[in-house]
């Protein structure tokens, strides 16, 4: 079976965190998440807010947010410049006027402005706005003295079933997209 090719370079990117006071039960779900979800230690971590390495466990993946960088950019940036030239032709078998008596700068200034799109939209990707409650629910409940449990899922259905486990267990919960 083939690969897709993504448009992140993470592994998971769906994330979701649980949030509680009672500490114990935040152990017991770390332990329960891993055994039905089959997840690694390393994609269930408590979080307790005397830990150090807070960040690291919120967002292990700096490689991979580069390679989310480029890979945005890229594919973005060429599906933008695809889409000037097809709204080029467009324009063009419709007989636009503008475009018709001005073939280069029409085909040239679609282009250009299509794939500039592409990428803002690649920097929008890179920036992983859908990461922004995630991490700033988890670090305020740090900082009031709650656990968090923390899941990084591989996929959206592994993300669903944590998220059940989690608000079964009581949790408050939030997550990325």
């Amino acid at each position: 079976m083939q690969d897709q090719i993504a448009l992140t370079g993470e592994r998971s990117d769906h994330k979701i965190a649980g949030i509680t006071q009672d500490q114990a039960a935040a152990e017991a779900t770390v332990d329960r998440l891993r055994e039905q979800l089959a997840l690694s230690a390393a994609a269930v971590r408590l979080l307790k807010p005397e830990d150090d390495e807070v960040n690291r466990t919120l967002e292990p993946e700096s490689r991979g947010i580069w390679k989310t960088l480029v890979r945005g950019h890229v594919w973005l940036a060429g599906v933008g410049a695809i889409i000037g030239l097809l709204v080029f032709l467009v324009m063009l078998l419709l007989e636009v006027r503008f475009v018709v008596d001005n073939p280069l700068a029409a085909g040239l200034a679609l282009f250009a402005f299509c794939t500039v799109g592409g990428l803002l939209l690649g920097g929008a990707l890179t920036l992983r706005p859908d990461h922004v409650p995630f991490l700033v629910a988890a670090r305020a409940a740090l900082r009031k003295g709650q656990a968090v449990v923390v899941v990084h899922a591989e996929t959206m259905e592994q993300r669903q079933q944590a998220r059940q486990i989690l608000d079964q267990a009581g949790f408050k919960t939030v997550g990325t997209l």
